[in-house]
């Protein structure tokens, strides 16, 4: 939340591989959907992995600056719901 000094150095060092660790079991959880057929084989899984992980941060942030959970828990309904309107009106491919 602050620009980081020397000393701080361990702290940004662990705190950045527990978001690398987050980033990667996010992408597992898409690869497995895609494998399961839940989401379309052609998903960008690092489009994908990037707009979770970003969504998660953002509300940490707004937990850790008093924004009410049943607000936080409708802002997730919000994204699912319009994450899969945005898949369902997607036109189908073209069929030879």
């Amino acid at each position: 939340m602050r620009a980081p000094r020397d000393e701080h150095a361990g702290v940004c060092a662990t705190v950045a591989a527990q978001r690398q660790t987050d980033r990667a079991r996010i992408r597992a959880c898409v690869e497995r959907g895609i494998a399961a057929g839940e989401l379309d084989a052609d998903t960008d899984v690092d489009a994908v992995t990037t707009m979770i992980h970003g969504f998660l941060l953002g509300l940490s942030t707004q937990l850790r600056d008093g924004v009410a959970a049943a607000t936080l828990h409708s802002a997730v309904d919000a994204l699912l719901l319009n994450w899969r309107h945005a898949r369902s009106s997607q036109p189908e491919p073209d069929r030879l």
